[in-house]
């Protein structure tokens, strides 16, 4: 898998579902998740940004949040090069960013220095904070709705 994320970030877990590529990562600092989904080059939606201006369909997908990553991937694959979308699950007012149960002693030198910082404002340390499998259903029931995106157009 050819996921364009920056360094720091961990990928927990990939998979296939509705035949779309799928990943869940977590940040190296311990803190929140984000969910992507790969389409392949000739889905209505390859090339498209989150942030188009008229909308361009990417806004009608339904996920925690909305949409807020829309990137090509760094590499190319057997059908192609992709188009990653995701969306993360560390908003203020809505999500807490580190887990509750988080050992802050295992935590790196950089994550612990986020931790102490962030543990400070109530808004980061309260909501929900979405584990793996959570975040991972949302994964596939945006791939679903991209799938759906195809039959459709």
């Amino acid at each position: 898998m050819c996921l364009p994320i920056g360094p720091g970030v961990k990928i927990e877990r990939e998979w296939t579902h509705a035949g779309l590529n799928c990943a869940v990562t977590l940040t190296s600092y311990g803190a929140h998740r984000c969910g992507y989904v790969r389409v392949p080059p000739g889905h209505p939606l390859h090339g498209k940004e989150f942030m188009a201006d008229p909308p361009n369909g990417v806004d009608m997908l339904e996920v925690h949040c909305g949409i807020n990553f829309s990137e090509i991937e760094p590499c190319a694959h057997d059908d192609g090069t992709g188009w990653w979308f995701g969306f993360d699950c560390g908003h203020v007012g809505y999500d807490r960013k580190f887990d509750p149960d988080v050992d802050v002693e295992k935590m790196s030198e950089v994550g612990r220095g986020v931790f102490e910082i962030w543990s400070k404002c109530s808004f980061f340390m309260e909501g929900h904070y979405w584990r793996e499998d959570e975040v991972a259903a949302e994964c596939e029931h945006l791939a679903e709705q991209l799938v759906e995106v195809t039959e459709c157009l």
